[in-house]
């Protein structure tokens, strides 16, 4: 008797702990990279950005091929932004520098037209 009732202990921790792992898989936590689209009512886990074609009555996502090529693209272009933003950049701490020297520069022509000497 005691035996039966250590198994059925037993299993019911096994099926408690199934049944758990099940409503938490149901429920439905979306993997990393992806998403859940809700279209016409119905719920898709796609990859982030994923695009989808309404053909006649079929609703089509984009192949792989599309997908990578698209956010190849996407990525593409906002390098080239980067690239001339920090291009500008560059030049605005030239203009900075190029300024700081001649400020430089300035204050000692004026330190030495006015006989002022720094002591060390």
């Amino acid at each position: 008797m005691k035996k039966i009732k250590l198994v059925l202990l037993i299993s019911v921790f096994v099926f408690s702990a199934v049944f758990t792992v099940a409503a938490q898989e149901k429920k439905g936590t979306v993997p990393v990279g992806m998403e859940e689209k809700e279209i016409e009512g119905r719920k898709f886990i796609v990859p982030i950005g994923a695009r989808f074609q309404k053909r006649g009555d079929l609703l089509v996502l984009e192949s792989a091929h599309e997908y990578v090529a698209r956010r190849l693209y996407e990525m593409e272009e906002c390098l080239k932004e980067i690239e001339t933003t920090q291009q500008e950049l560059g030049k605005k701490i030239e203009e900075v520098k190029q300024t700081m020297i001649n400020e430089y520069v300035r204050r000692d022509e004026y330190k030495s037209e006015m006989g002022i000497r720094e002591v060390k």
